[in-house]
């Protein structure tokens, strides 16, 4: 046997008895315990890394960027021509004005960062996050008379996608990770943010009153984040405690 051959094989054989543990579901469950330790951290930790996985998957090629392009090509070169003169950042706003494109609606790209709801149809990252958010939707019956408390929303825009889809009486998004405090949207007042998590939904001595009063919504919603909360028991019993009967 050729000595280099022979030291390859050791090597690798070396590598894989070292790493072989540290990659071992024993071990993975050992890191989670060891992180869910950190508290705050690691929830902090756990949304940059899904933000950041969010980012890369809408900037793979199929971005908005992509559709955008796409849109461009099916609208007719006097159309192009009559957009190219309007003032505007991106061209975005044109598309959507004309009604270019039977997808025109997804412009500008949505902030979405779950895991998605995909199939063969499915071509863009944040399609598959508004796949996934209907899905949860028509599975909460979601209609004209409820009053939506959205847990974890990450921005404004998945909250104002449950308002438009489902055309909502109220909508309300918290997320502790929202860049401001309070957040109305401009052109509904039924459509708002705030930053705050979902301990905050719970009376407790310490704090007195929670952030909503009872029976304020119909419905709760949390869209592929639940595995972020602390304690799952407790924001169901919150929840609970919250609803009206039969919500």
């Amino acid at each position: 046997v050729d000595n280099d051959v022979l030291m390859m094989v050791l090597i690798r054989v070396s590598v894989a008895t070292i790493a072989l543990p540290l990659v071992s579901p024993a071990a993975v469950l050992a890191t989670h315990l060891c992180l869910c330790r950190l508290g705050d951290s690691y929830s902090s930790l756990v949304a940059y890394m899904q933000r950041k996985v969010a980012l890369e998957r809408r900037g793979q090629g199929k971005s908005s960027t992509t559709l955008g392009s796409k849109l461009d090509e099916k609208i007719p070169q006097g159309q192009k021509k009559q957009n190219e003169n309007e003032p505007s950042g991106n061209g975005t706003e044109n598309l959507m004005a004309s009604g270019a494109g039977d997808n025109a609606e997804k412009l500008p790209a949505a902030k979405w960062c779950n895991l998605g709801l995909w199939s063969n149809e499915c071509e863009y990252y944040d399609q598959a996050c508004e796949n996934l958010a209907n899905e949860l939707g028509h599975a909460a019956k979601l209609n004209s008379s409820d009053a939506v408390l959205c847990c974890g929303c990450g921005s404004i825009d998945e909250v104002r996608h449950y308002k438009n889809q489902f055309q909502l009486r109220h909508v309300t998004g918290i997320d502790p990770h929202l860049a401001e405090g309070r957040r109305t949207d401009e052109n509904d007042s039924n459509v708002r943010t705030l930053r705050a998590s979902v301990e905050d939904l719970a009376i407790t001595e310490k704090k007195g009153a929670p952030l909503f009063p009872p029976r304020l919504f119909d419905k709760v919603l949390a869209l592929d984040n639940v595995y972020h909360y602390p304690s799952k028991y407790s924001f169901f019993s919150d929840c609970h405690a919250m609803l009206p009967g039969g919500g």
